[in-house]
């Protein structure tokens, strides 16, 4: 959880849906959602899920995007 940002701080670029799978250490994220807004994204993202922000690690790859380092602390 990344507690030095509020949800009114944060830019959304819209929603998209991923499952944690408890075997993966990463969280795919669709390719054309990546595609439509590569040119906003860096690296660090943050998360919203069930009003907790959460910072994650983003793979910028058109093919495989992937939500990596910070992603299984979204679990707990």
């Amino acid at each position: 959880m990344d507690s030095d940002y509020k949800l009114e701080d944060i830019t959304s670029y819209g929603a998209f849906t991923t499952i944690f799978l408890s075997n993966k250490i990463y969280g795919e994220v669709d390719p054309e959602f990546y595609a439509k807004f590569k040119n906003e994204f860096g690296s660090d993202w943050k998360i919203i899920n069930k009003d907790t922000i959460h910072s994650v690690k983003f793979k910028k790859d058109l093919v495989f995007p992937l939500l990596q380092d910070g992603w299984l602390e979204m679990k707990e």
